[in-house]
């Protein structure tokens, strides 16, 4: 949706509130305004639901941009039955001087993590890790996935790819 107000500048955050116990969950928003029309990005890097009901959710959530990097990320399922799944995950991304967190590794529409595949996820407005060290996978779902490799790209670091050598399982 596109909410036309006065001009707030540049924005860094935004929160969201419900007064509604069903479950919403948002995986990003992709926010500009009229003085800096370049879109700015925020992800909901807990995969916080909103409700208010506790048990579902919270009935704030505030998400901010991370910073200006922007990350490439490369998954390879492995090629095996059951292998693959249609489940959500995030990642985190490890280096020499911080973490960075993605949104949700998925695509509206799109089939993601099949037996075999591999999928490109981009992820502007996050913080440089200065020197990918290690990357976290976060599985959201019961149905286990085994990601063969990942490999992390980004325009100011060197490309780093990660293996799974004992093809260990991700499920909730």
């Amino acid at each position: 949706f596109s909410k036309t107000n006065v001009d707030v500048g540049r924005i860094g955050c935004i929160e969201f509130t419900t007064q509604n116990d069903d479950l919403l969950r948002i995986d990003m928003v992709e926010i500009r305004s009229a003085s800096h029309p370049l879109v700015r990005t925020m992800y909901n890097v807990h995969g916080t639901g909103l409700s208010t009901s506790h048990k579902k959710g919270a009935t704030r959530l505030e998400l901010c941009v991370q910073g200006i990097e922007t990350y490439f990320i490369t998954t390879k399922v492995l090629d095996k039955d059951s292998a693959g799944t249609d489940n959500h995950m995030r990642m985190i991304i490890h280096g020499a001087s911080s973490t960075t967190r993605t949104g949700f590794l998925s695509y509206e529409d799109i089939n993601t993590f099949r037996r075999g595949a591999q999928d490109t996820f981009i992820f502007p407005d996050l913080q440089s890790v200065h020197d990918v060290k290690c990357v976290t996978l976060l599985a959201g779902g019961g149905d286990k996935v085994i990601i063969e490799w990942v490999k992390v790209v980004s325009s100011t670091q060197q490309t780093k790819t990660f293996h799974n050598p004992n093809k260990t399982g991700l499920s909730t």
